[in-house]
């Protein structure tokens, strides 16, 4: 399954599991996101995107000052993550 999720210019938690999935998450430039993050044989794309690795979970550089947070916990199984991608979701 391919899926695109564009996350809203708010604060926000959610938990994902994906299994033999394909997700792109757009996030708006103006929202911190946080995700902590396991797998097993899937792929992502969080240092490239510009996120680091914090205490554990992966955040973006301006996710300590955002007004607006998301927050997620994501299990991916034989899957791939990309964050914002080139073109954006679709």
């Amino acid at each position: 399954a391919s899926i695109d999720l564009a996350l809203p210019n708010s604060s926000l938690t959610g938990n994902l599991t994906l299994n033999a999935a394909s997700l792109e998450m757009c996030v708006p430039p103006d929202v911190g996101l946080r995700v902590a993050y396991s797998d097993t044989l899937s792929s992502h794309n969080f240092g490239a995107a510009g996120m680091t690795e914090v205490g554990g979970a992966w955040q973006t550089a301006n996710y300590a000052t955002a007004g607006a947070r998301a927050d997620m916990q994501i299990s991916a199984n034989v899957s791939s993550l990309t964050i914002n991608p080139a073109g954006g979701c679709q």
